[in-house]
């Protein structure tokens, strides 16, 4: 949440979701003996497709070792290039 000032967090069915604007940026889950951090591409980024029902996509995907030190370089650069990405199209405000 030190990546930007405006990043909320909130609970979506009991997952711990990231909100940068009202947009889901990210999310943390138990994933076996590991935790998971997935970053977020919300289907309003997403190119619409006649017949098909827009779905939030999975950016990058980091398996978090607790026994191992954290990729916090490459988790922030994630981070940083969703915001720009959701700061292109616009505020969303819910």
């Amino acid at each position: 949440m030190s990546v930007d000032k405006e990043i909320t967090h909130t609970r979506v069915f009991q997952i711990p979701f990231f909100l940068y604007k009202g947009w889901r940026l990210a999310f943390l889950q138990v994933y076996g003996k590991k935790i998971m951090f997935s970053i977020v591409i919300d289907r309003c980024l997403q190119p619409a497709t006649k017949g098909h029902k827009r779905r939030d996509g999975m950016g990058a995907t980091f398996m978090l070792d607790s026994n191992k030190d954290l990729p916090i370089d490459d988790i922030l650069r994630s981070l940083r290039e969703q915001i720009a990405c959701y700061d292109k199209v616009g505020v969303k405000v819910e």
